[in-house]
């Protein structure tokens, strides 16, 4: 497959990016279990907010996925083919984040860590793998066009910038992830981590640049 024309891969795929993004949004919402006829008040709101807490963290973390795979398309000058598999891969992993989100509303409200592996670990691990991959194929995405250089010159520094922002965050995300499920807490604690890390990215990297430098210059 050849190189395609600028005119062409990125308004259609940018097209691509955002509808899939849409309607993964939109089916959070409709996915929201729906209350019982006789629930009470009291137990309504309760129930509802650990419903709306999960919506939220899915919404935020599909809104992050969303702007970085927009920005780095549109920093774009070509695609390669290789490119535009490795973005409709990630566009078919974010179909899956409503359903990984469904067994959160459902299964999301137990406590679990490594040392009681039980459906709430489960769910947990369903949920933050989806997660992973995508920010696993946009540092995919990121990583071949720094490589073939598919991006104008004047945008060199925003790339590295990028690139660097997102690595950093990955690391500690992960490393967030792996202490939080190794302790005995709801799962809503481990998982709030995402969409945090997925907003303040860009400062949680310099401010970890920053002591990784002053640690350096201690040595």
């Amino acid at each position: 497959m050849e190189i395609f024309e600028k005119s062409m891969d990125k308004e259609k795929l940018g097209g691509l990016i955002d509808a899939i993004y849409a309607i993964a949004m939109t089916l959070l919402v409709l996915e929201l279990p729906k209350p019982e006829s006789t629930t009470g008040i009291g137990e309504l709101i309760r129930e509802s907010s650990k419903f709306l807490i999960d919506y939220g963290l899915a919404f935020i973390i599909l809104f992050a996925f969303w702007y970085n795979q927009r920005r780095i398309n549109d920093l774009v000058v070509r695609h390669q083919r290789s490119t535009l598999w490795i973005n409709g891969l990630s566009l078919m992993i974010v179909c899956i984040l409503p359903f990984a989100t469904t067994l959160l509303y459902n299964f999301g409200q137990r406590t679990s860590w490594i040392g009681q592996f039980n459906l709430g670990a489960v769910v947990d691990i369903v949920f933050v793998t989806v997660c992973l991959s995508i920010d696993g194929l946009i540092h995919l995405n990121l990583a071949i066009i720094n490589h073939t250089r598919s991006y104008s010159q004047e945008h060199y520094q925003k790339v590295f910038q990028i690139m660097h922002s997102r690595r950093i965050a990955t690391i500690v995300l992960i490393l967030s992830l792996l202490i939080s499920f190794a302790l005995p807490v709801p799962n809503r604690v481990s998982l709030i981590v995402l969409p945090i890390l997925l907003i303040f990215e860009t400062e949680i990297a310099d401010k970890v640049s920053q002591v990784w430098t002053w640690f350096h210059k201690k040595k």
